[in-house]
Protein backbone atom coordinates (compact mmCIF):
# COMPACT_ATOMS: atom_id res chain seq x y z
CA UNK A 1 0.00 0.00 0.00
CA UNK A 2 1.20 3.59 -0.85
CA UNK A 3 -0.22 5.14 2.20
CA UNK A 4 -0.50 3.33 5.37
CA UNK A 5 -3.61 4.48 7.47
CA UNK A 6 -6.24 3.49 9.60
CA UNK A 7 -10.03 5.00 9.16
CA UNK A 8 -11.27 4.16 12.90
CA UNK A 9 -10.09 2.96 16.12
CA UNK A 10 -8.93 -0.90 16.42
CA UNK A 11 -8.58 -2.67 19.78
CA UNK A 12 -10.20 -2.38 23.21
CA UNK A 13 -13.67 -0.62 22.19
CA UNK A 14 -13.21 -0.01 19.13
CA UNK A 15 -14.75 -0.03 15.78
CA UNK A 16 -12.50 -2.81 14.44
CA UNK A 17 -13.49 -2.63 10.51
CA UNK A 18 -11.54 -5.45 9.20
CA UNK A 19 -8.92 -3.43 6.80
CA UNK A 20 -8.37 -1.13 10.17
CA UNK A 21 -7.76 -4.38 12.17
CA UNK A 22 -5.05 -6.23 9.73
CA UNK A 23 -3.07 -3.48 9.05
CA UNK A 24 -2.69 -2.91 13.15
CA UNK A 25 -1.97 -6.64 13.10
CA UNK A 26 0.46 -6.36 10.64
CA UNK A 27 2.00 -3.34 12.33
CA UNK A 28 2.47 -5.67 15.37
CA UNK A 29 4.07 -8.10 13.45
CA UNK A 30 6.88 -5.98 12.25
CA UNK A 31 7.92 -4.73 15.73
CA UNK A 32 10.61 -6.10 17.81
CA UNK A 33 8.83 -7.68 20.86
CA UNK A 34 5.73 -8.58 19.47
CA UNK A 35 4.60 -12.42 19.43
CA UNK A 36 3.44 -12.84 15.93
CA UNK A 37 -0.47 -11.75 15.70
CA UNK A 38 -2.41 -14.11 13.15
CA UNK A 39 -3.21 -11.54 10.57
CA UNK A 40 -6.96 -12.39 10.05
CA UNK A 41 -8.50 -9.04 10.18
CA UNK A 42 -10.26 -10.01 12.95
CA UNK A 43 -10.32 -8.27 16.68
CA UNK A 44 -9.28 -10.76 19.75
CA UNK A 45 -8.60 -10.65 22.99
CA UNK A 46 -4.85 -11.61 21.55
CA UNK A 47 -4.86 -8.12 19.53
CA UNK A 48 -5.56 -6.21 22.60
CA UNK A 49 -3.03 -7.62 24.61
CA UNK A 50 -0.84 -7.11 22.14
CA UNK A 51 -1.99 -3.25 21.70
CA UNK A 52 -1.29 -2.73 25.62
CA UNK A 53 2.11 -4.55 25.39
CA UNK A 54 3.40 -2.19 22.54
CA UNK A 55 2.45 0.73 24.52
CA UNK A 56 3.88 -0.20 27.75
CA UNK A 57 6.93 -1.81 26.24
CA UNK A 58 7.55 0.99 23.18
CA UNK A 59 5.47 3.76 23.96
CA UNK A 60 6.22 3.75 27.26
CA UNK A 61 2.74 4.23 28.12
CA UNK A 62 1.64 4.35 31.85
CA UNK A 63 -1.76 3.52 31.30
CA UNK A 64 -2.06 1.49 27.91
CA UNK A 65 -5.40 1.26 26.84
CA UNK A 66 -5.31 -1.20 24.17
CA UNK A 67 -6.59 0.76 21.33
CA UNK A 68 -4.96 2.51 18.20
CA UNK A 69 -7.05 5.03 17.21
CA UNK A 70 -6.62 7.12 13.67
CA UNK A 71 -4.38 9.81 13.38
CA UNK A 72 -3.57 8.93 17.47
CA UNK A 73 -0.42 8.12 19.06
CA UNK A 74 -0.08 4.79 19.04
CA UNK A 75 0.02 4.05 14.87
CA UNK A 76 2.49 7.00 14.78
CA UNK A 77 4.65 5.08 16.75
CA UNK A 78 3.96 1.38 15.25
CA UNK A 79 4.28 2.83 11.98
CA UNK A 80 7.62 4.85 12.69
CA UNK A 81 9.05 1.38 14.63
CA UNK A 82 7.74 -1.02 12.67
CA UNK A 83 10.81 -3.07 10.45
CA UNK A 84 11.27 -3.11 7.76
CA UNK A 85 9.58 0.47 6.22
CA UNK A 86 5.99 0.15 6.68
CA UNK A 87 5.27 2.12 3.76
CA UNK A 88 6.97 0.07 1.00
CA UNK A 89 6.57 -3.39 3.00
CA UNK A 90 3.12 -3.50 4.55
CA UNK A 91 1.42 -7.58 4.47
CA UNK A 92 5.05 -7.92 2.25
CA UNK A 93 5.50 -8.75 -1.32
CA UNK A 94 4.08 -12.17 -1.23
CA UNK A 95 0.74 -10.65 -0.46
CA UNK A 96 1.02 -8.49 -3.87
CA UNK A 97 -0.91 -11.08 -6.16
CA UNK A 98 -4.09 -13.19 -6.24
CA UNK A 99 -3.50 -16.65 -7.11
CA UNK A 100 -5.46 -20.03 -6.87
CA UNK A 101 -5.20 -20.51 -3.64
CA UNK A 102 -6.90 -17.09 -2.47
CA UNK A 103 -9.60 -17.74 -0.17
CA UNK A 104 -12.67 -16.33 -1.77
CA UNK A 105 -14.81 -16.89 1.36
CA UNK A 106 -12.50 -14.93 3.42
CA UNK A 107 -12.98 -12.20 1.25
CA UNK A 108 -16.76 -12.61 1.47
CA UNK A 109 -16.74 -12.79 5.41
CA UNK A 110 -14.46 -9.61 6.19
CA UNK A 111 -16.30 -7.95 3.50
CA UNK A 112 -19.47 -8.34 5.10
CA UNK A 113 -17.61 -6.95 8.59
CA UNK A 114 -16.35 -4.05 6.60
CA UNK A 115 -19.51 -3.20 4.88
CA UNK A 116 -21.99 -4.58 6.80
CA UNK A 117 -23.77 -6.30 3.42
CA UNK A 118 -23.15 -9.47 1.09
CA UNK A 119 -23.41 -8.98 -2.00
CA UNK A 120 -24.65 -11.54 -4.24
CA UNK A 121 -22.07 -12.06 -6.42
CA UNK A 122 -19.03 -10.71 -5.07
CA UNK A 123 -18.11 -14.09 -4.98
CA UNK A 124 -18.17 -14.85 -9.06
CA UNK A 125 -16.87 -11.47 -9.54
CA UNK A 126 -13.54 -12.29 -7.10
CA UNK A 127 -13.71 -15.58 -8.99
CA UNK A 128 -13.04 -13.91 -12.31
CA UNK A 129 -10.25 -11.74 -11.22
CA UNK A 130 -8.02 -14.54 -9.71
CA UNK A 131 -8.75 -16.27 -13.00
CA UNK A 132 -7.42 -13.83 -15.23
CA UNK A 133 -3.58 -13.94 -16.02
CA UNK A 134 -3.73 -10.30 -16.96
CA UNK A 135 -4.60 -9.00 -13.50
CA UNK A 136 -1.19 -9.23 -12.42
CA UNK A 137 -1.10 -5.98 -9.44
CA UNK A 138 -3.20 -7.07 -6.03
CA UNK A 139 -4.44 -3.07 -6.25
CA UNK A 140 -5.88 -3.72 -9.86
CA UNK A 141 -8.25 -6.41 -8.18
CA UNK A 142 -8.77 -3.82 -5.27
CA UNK A 143 -9.68 -1.13 -7.69
CA UNK A 144 -12.16 -2.98 -10.46
CA UNK A 145 -14.05 -4.60 -7.10
CA UNK A 146 -13.84 -1.10 -5.81
CA UNK A 147 -15.30 0.09 -9.43
CA UNK A 148 -18.05 -2.62 -9.49
CA UNK A 149 -19.11 -1.90 -6.04
CA UNK A 150 -20.51 1.73 -7.60
CA UNK A 151 -21.63 0.86 -10.63
CA UNK A 152 -23.64 -2.57 -9.97
CA UNK A 153 -24.92 -0.15 -6.92
CA UNK A 154 -22.99 -2.80 -4.29
CA UNK A 155 -24.46 -6.22 -5.96
CA UNK A 156 -21.54 -6.94 -8.07
CA UNK A 157 -24.22 -7.80 -10.60
CA UNK A 158 -24.02 -6.79 -14.33
CA UNK A 159 -26.99 -4.32 -14.00
CA UNK A 160 -28.75 -2.20 -16.46
CA UNK A 161 -28.23 2.11 -16.01
CA UNK A 162 -30.72 3.41 -13.76
CA UNK A 163 -33.11 5.06 -16.11
CA UNK A 164 -31.58 3.16 -19.15
CA UNK A 165 -30.12 6.22 -20.53
CA UNK A 166 -32.80 8.87 -20.37
CA UNK A 167 -32.00 12.26 -20.05
CA UNK A 168 -28.36 11.40 -21.86
CA UNK A 169 -27.31 12.17 -25.23
CA UNK A 170 -26.64 8.32 -25.75
CA UNK A 171 -30.50 7.90 -24.17
CA UNK A 172 -31.44 8.83 -27.91
CA UNK A 173 -30.29 5.36 -29.53
CA UNK A 174 -28.52 4.51 -32.41
CA UNK A 175 -28.99 2.89 -35.30
CA UNK A 176 -26.31 0.26 -35.87
CA UNK A 177 -25.89 -1.37 -39.25
CA UNK A 178 -24.17 -4.81 -39.40
CA UNK A 179 -22.17 -6.41 -42.13
CA UNK A 180 -25.06 -8.18 -43.82
CA UNK A 181 -26.33 -4.36 -44.27
CA UNK A 182 -29.09 -5.06 -40.78
CA UNK A 183 -30.06 -2.14 -39.59
CA UNK A 184 -30.33 -2.80 -35.42
CA UNK A 185 -32.06 -0.23 -33.04
CA UNK A 186 -31.04 -0.28 -29.93
CA UNK A 187 -29.97 2.52 -26.99
CA UNK A 188 -26.62 2.20 -25.79
CA UNK A 189 -26.87 2.86 -22.47
CA UNK A 190 -24.56 1.63 -19.38
CA UNK A 191 -24.70 -2.17 -18.89
CA UNK A 192 -22.40 -4.83 -17.03
CA UNK A 193 -19.85 -4.18 -14.19
CA UNK A 194 -18.21 -1.10 -15.63
CA UNK A 195 -21.21 0.34 -17.53
CA UNK A 196 -20.18 1.02 -20.99
CA UNK A 197 -22.31 3.60 -22.90
CA UNK A 198 -22.42 4.59 -26.50
CA UNK A 199 -22.46 2.81 -30.05
CA UNK A 200 -18.60 3.16 -30.77
CA UNK A 201 -17.81 1.69 -27.40
CA UNK A 202 -19.75 -1.26 -27.65
CA UNK A 203 -18.11 -1.96 -30.68
CA UNK A 204 -14.50 -1.19 -29.74
CA UNK A 205 -14.67 -3.39 -26.79
CA UNK A 206 -16.70 -6.04 -28.32
CA UNK A 207 -14.07 -6.33 -30.78
CA UNK A 208 -11.44 -5.88 -28.64
CA UNK A 209 -12.50 -9.07 -26.16
CA UNK A 210 -12.98 -10.92 -29.06
CA UNK A 211 -16.95 -10.74 -30.12
CA UNK A 212 -16.87 -8.57 -33.24
CA UNK A 213 -19.87 -6.45 -33.55
CA UNK A 214 -21.92 -8.98 -31.54
CA UNK A 215 -22.12 -6.14 -28.20
CA UNK A 216 -23.31 -3.39 -30.88
CA UNK A 217 -26.20 -6.18 -32.73
CA UNK A 218 -27.69 -7.23 -29.11
CA UNK A 219 -25.95 -4.64 -26.51
CA UNK A 220 -28.06 -7.03 -23.59
CA UNK A 221 -24.99 -9.39 -24.32
CA UNK A 222 -22.98 -6.78 -21.77
CA UNK A 223 -24.76 -8.18 -18.93
CA UNK A 224 -23.41 -11.52 -19.08
CA UNK A 225 -21.18 -11.92 -16.38
CA UNK A 226 -18.41 -13.77 -18.34
CA UNK A 227 -18.38 -10.82 -20.76
CA UNK A 228 -19.26 -8.12 -18.41
CA UNK A 229 -15.84 -9.35 -16.87
CA UNK A 230 -14.04 -9.50 -20.05
CA UNK A 231 -15.15 -6.03 -20.72
CA UNK A 232 -14.16 -4.56 -17.49
CA UNK A 233 -10.66 -6.33 -17.75
CA UNK A 234 -9.65 -5.12 -21.20
CA UNK A 235 -11.20 -1.24 -20.43
CA UNK A 236 -9.38 -0.47 -17.25
CA UNK A 237 -6.23 -2.41 -18.23
CA UNK A 238 -5.87 -1.29 -21.93
CA UNK A 239 -7.81 2.07 -21.47
CA UNK A 240 -10.23 1.80 -24.62
CA UNK A 241 -13.02 3.43 -22.10
CA UNK A 242 -11.63 6.59 -21.74
CA UNK A 243 -7.91 6.56 -22.94
CA UNK A 244 -6.16 5.79 -19.98
CA UNK A 245 -5.49 2.93 -18.29
CA UNK A 246 -4.00 0.89 -14.86
CA UNK A 247 -0.81 2.04 -16.38
CA UNK A 248 -1.21 5.85 -15.81
CA UNK A 249 -2.12 5.54 -12.08
CA UNK A 250 -1.88 2.38 -10.39
CA UNK A 251 2.00 0.62 -11.42
CA UNK A 252 5.13 0.23 -9.32
CA UNK A 253 5.04 2.70 -6.25
CA UNK A 254 2.47 4.93 -7.62
CA UNK A 255 -1.19 3.91 -6.34
CA UNK A 256 -3.17 6.73 -7.29
CA UNK A 257 -7.05 5.17 -6.23
CA UNK A 258 -8.17 8.88 -6.48
CA UNK A 259 -7.33 9.87 -10.21
CA UNK A 260 -7.96 6.04 -11.28
CA UNK A 261 -11.55 6.88 -11.69
CA UNK A 262 -10.51 7.99 -14.54
CA UNK A 263 -10.57 5.21 -16.47
CA UNK A 264 -13.98 4.84 -15.95
CA UNK A 265 -15.78 8.43 -15.40
CA UNK A 266 -14.02 11.20 -15.02
CA UNK A 267 -13.02 11.76 -10.97
CA UNK A 268 -17.18 11.34 -10.47
CA UNK A 269 -17.39 9.88 -6.50
CA UNK A 270 -13.76 9.17 -6.99
CA UNK A 271 -13.33 9.49 -3.33
CA UNK A 272 -15.95 7.19 -2.49
CA UNK A 273 -14.44 4.57 -5.06
CA UNK A 274 -10.70 5.43 -3.82
CA UNK A 275 -11.54 4.91 -0.14
CA UNK A 276 -13.52 1.34 -0.56
CA UNK A 277 -10.31 0.38 -2.87
CA UNK A 278 -8.11 1.27 -0.05
CA UNK A 279 -10.48 -1.21 2.31
CA UNK A 280 -10.60 -4.28 -0.59
CA UNK A 281 -6.88 -3.87 -1.33
CA UNK A 282 -6.49 -4.71 2.42
CA UNK A 283 -9.37 -7.77 2.26
CA UNK A 284 -7.61 -9.28 -0.45
CA UNK A 285 -4.39 -9.23 1.18
CA UNK A 286 -5.74 -11.17 3.81
CA UNK A 287 -7.04 -13.39 1.96
CA UNK A 288 -4.03 -14.06 0.03
CA UNK A 289 -1.93 -17.47 1.57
Amino acid sequence: MADVKIKASVGEGGKNKPADVAIVEDLLNRQRTTTPLVLDGLASADLNTAIRKYQTDVLKSLSPDGRVDAGGGTIAGLLRSAEPSAANGLFGTQRATLGPTTRVATIEDLYKRQFGMSPPGLGVLTRAIIADPNITDIRWAAYMLATAWLETKFTFQPIDEDGKGSGRDYGDGETYTDTKGIKHENVYYGRGYAQITWLKNYLTNGKAIGVDDQLAIDPSKALDPAIAYQLMSQGMRKGTFTGVSFSHYIVGTKCDYFNARRIINGTDRATEIANTAESLEVVLRVAVL
